[in-house]
C-alpha cells in the first residue's frame, strides 16, 4: 500500500439544478479515520460514491483507482438472494475456483471482530438490517483496501455495536496503513472515532481539521451555519390510560422464533420503545406489526379488533418499515408520487391514473418539501436520488401526516441531522398529544431517552418492560450478561 495521501480536488457534482458538490478538495492520510460530517443533503453520500466510482464526477479530479476502493453504502449493497459467504465470495476481484474453507474460516473471524453471531449459509436478504450492516463492514475490512468509504456506518447500530465496529477501525489503520472515510451527522461519535474531520455544508467544504483543533462549536457551525445545537428534551410523561388499547400484541410468535410470545398493550397518547441488540428479531416484528408478514402464532388487534384489509394508512396508521426505501417507496417514482402513494392506493390507482390530479400531487410535494427543508431539487425529482436522511424525512412526513392513530418506525432517526432529529422528537410529541400512540423500535439509546416514556426490551426469550427508573443501566447489564 502506498504510503502517499489521497487527493480530492475541486470535485463539483450536479443532479439538474441541484449542486451535490461544489470545488470540493481534502486529503485522507493513510492510516488514520478521516470523519465526514454534514447535514442531510449536504452531499456526503454524493462525494463517497464518486470516490467508489459508482458516480462520475462533473469537474476535478480523485487521486484514487476505485480498484482501491471499497464502498459500504449507506443503503447496503449485499446481494439478498445469496448467502453471506456467498456475498464475502463474489466480492473477490477476479474469476476461478473459490476456496470455500479458507473464505468461510477468514469471513468468521472478520464477523467474530465486530461481534457478530450469524449463520454463514443465511441469506442475506433474511438478515436484520443492523446485522446485514455489520456483515458489510466486516467484508469491507476482509477485502483489505487502500481507502475504505463507510456511509452512515452507525445509523443502524446500538452504541456497544457502533464503538466494536470502530475499535476494528483503528486496528486495521494502525496494522494495515488503511485510510477510512466515515460519513456521519452525529458530532459527538465522530470525535470519539476519527482523527481528522471534515465537513460539508450545501455541497461546499466549510471545515477540514484535526479532531483536537474542532470543538463541537466549531462543526455545529460549519454544519449549520450556527453554533446553537437543538436541545435534549426528556420524552412527556405517559398520559392516563382510558378506553382500550391502540395497538395490542397477543401470545405473537416471530418466524425463526417458535417458542419465545410477545404481548404488548399501547394506548393512545403513549410513546412506547423497543430496545435490543440487533438480530433479536425486531426486524420480524416489525414487518409483522406493518402487516408485510404474517405472525408465526398470535394475534395483532388494532383499536381492539383484528387489522382491517386494505391498506392500514387508511385506518390511521403510518408505518416506517426496518427498510423504508424498499418496503414504502418506490425509487424509481417521483417525489411526488412517493409523497401522494397512500392517497391513492385503493382508489385513483384502481381508477386509472389518467384520473390522477398530478398538479395537485406536485403541488402537495412541493410544499412538503418546503416545510421539511429537504436539500433536493424539486417535487419531480426521482425519490431514489435523494440522499438517505432526505427520503427518511419524506417518508415520516407522509406516515405521520393527516389522521394518524398510530404511528409504528423501526429506527427514524437513523441518517438524521441534529435538527432534523430535533424536528422529528417534535414532530412525535405534537402526534402523542393529539391522541396518537407512537411504538419505534430502535438502536440510539439517546433518541429513545428523548422519544419515548416507556422502554421494552425484547430478547429472544420475548419482550419485557424495563424500569422507568434506570432502563439504561437495566439493558447494558442484561445484554452484557
Amino acid at each position: 500500500m502506498t504510503a502517499a495521501p489521497i487527493s480530492v480536488r475541486e470535485l463539483a457534482k450536479a443532479y439538474g439544478a441541484t449542486a451535490a458538490l461544489r470545488g470540493v478538495s481534502f486529503d485522507f492520510a493513510p492510516g488514520r479515520i478521516h470523519g465526514l460530517l454534514g447535514e442531510n443533503g449536504a452531499g456526503k453520500s454524493t462525494l463517497l460514491r464518486i470516490l467508489a466510482g459508482a458516480e462520475r464526477a462533473d469537474k476535478g479530479t480523485a487521486g484514487v483507482a476505485p480498484a482501491d476502493v471499497i464502498l459500504a453504502p449507506q443503503h447496503g449493497s449485499l446481494l439478498a438472494e445469496l448467502t453471506v459467504l456467498e456475498n464475502f465470495a463474489v466480492a473477490r476481484p477476479g474469476l476461478g475456483r473459490v476456496a470455500w474453507r479458507t473464505v468461510a474460516a477468514q469471513a468468521a473471524a472478520r464477523l467474530a471482530e465486530l461481534g457478530v453471531k450469524v449463520d454463514l449459509d443465511a441469506p442475506a436478504g433474511r438478515l436484520d438490517p443492523a446485522v446485514a450492516r455489520l456483515v458489510e463492514y466486516a467484508r469491507a475490512l476482509w477485502l483489505d483496501r487502500p481507502l475504505v468509504l463507510l456511509d452512515e456506518p452507525a445509523a443502524l447500530l446500538n452504541q456497544p455495536q457502533a464503538q466494536q465496529l470502530f475499535a476494528a477501525l483503528r486496528r486495521q489503520a494502525a496494522a494495515r496503513g488503511t485510510a477510512f472515510v466515515v460519513s456521519s451527522h452525529r458530532i459527538d461519535e465522530l470525535r470519539a472515532a476519527a482523527a481528522e474531520l471534515h465537513v460539508l455544508r450545501a455541497g461546499a467544504v466549510t471545515l477540514s481539521r484535526p479532531r483536537d483543533e474542532a470543538s463541537n462549536a466549531d462543526l455545529a457551525a460549519a454544519m449549520f451555519g450556527t453554533a446553537a445545537t437543538p436541545p435534549a428534551r426528556p420524552a412527556a410523561p405517559a398520559p392516563a390510560r382510558a378506553g382500550p388499547p391502540v395497538l395490542a400484541v397477543r401470545g405473537l410468535a416471530l418466524a425463526g422464533q417458535p417458542q419465545a410470545r410477545i404481548d404488548l398493550e399501547l394506548f393512545a397518547g403513549e410513546a412506547a420503545a423497543i430496545v435490543g441488540m440487533a438480530g433479536n428479531g425486531q426486524r420480524e416484528l416489525m414487518d409483522v406489526l406493518c402487516g408485510l408478514a404474517p405472525p408465526a402464532a398470535g394475534a395483532v388487534e388494532l383499536y381492539g379488533a383484528p387489522p382491517p384489509p386494505g391498506d392500514l394508512k387508511h385506518h390511521g396508521v403510518g408505518r416506517l418499515p426496518s427498510d423504508p426505501a424498499a418496503a414504502a417507496a418506490a425509487a424509481s417514482m417521483t417525489v411526488a408520487e412517493n409523497a401522494a402513494m397512500h392517497e391513492h392506493v385503493g382508489g385513483g390507482w384502481r381508477r386509472g391514473l389518467q384520473r390522477l390530479a398530478w398538479r395537485d400531487c406536485e403541488a402537495r410535494a412541493a410544499a412538503l418539501i418546503a416545510a421539511e427543508r429537504l436539500a433536493i431539487g424539486g417535487a419531480r425529482d426521482e425519490f431514489g436520488w435523494l440522499s438517505g436522511g432526505n427520503q427518511r424525512k419524506l417518508l415520516l412526513a407522509r406516515e405521520c401526516g393527516g389522521d394518524t392513530r398510530l404511528l409504528l418506525a423501526r429506527n427514524p432517526e437513523a441518517g438524521l441531522d441534529l435538527q432534523a432529529v430535533a424536528a422529528l422528537r417534535d414532530r412525535l410529541a405534537a402526534a402523542r398529544a393529539a391522541g396518537a400512540a407512537v411504538l419505534l423500535i430502535a438502536e440510539d439509546l439517546d433518541f429513545v431517552a428523548q422519544a419515548a416514556d416507556r422502554v421494552l426490551l425484547l430478547e429472544r426469550g420475548g419482550l419485557a418492560e424495563l424500569p422507568a427508573a434506570n432502563w439504561r443501566e437495566e439493558f447494558h447489564r442484561r445484554v452484557n450478561a
